[in-house]
């Protein structure tokens, strides 16, 4: 996996993390950017730690 990919798949999580808790309309959207991004950097820093875990198994 690249780090494109890893930063998709963290920014997917965290996207279904906040909004499925808060179920935010569109007009809240642009305040909780910053919190989004600042999951999504928590989660790709855990990949990037634990990554040597799981690196040599085959794609799927």
């Amino acid at each position: 996996m690249n780090d494109q990919e890893i930063f998709k798949a963290c920014f997917s999580l965290a996207e279904d993390l906040l909004w499925e808790k808060n179920t935010t309309p569109l007009e809240k959207v642009q305040s909780q950017i910053e919190e989004l991004l600042s999951m999504t950097n928590h989660f790709v820093s855990i990949v990037e730690k634990n990554q040597f875990m799981i690196e040599d198994l085959p794609d799927r």
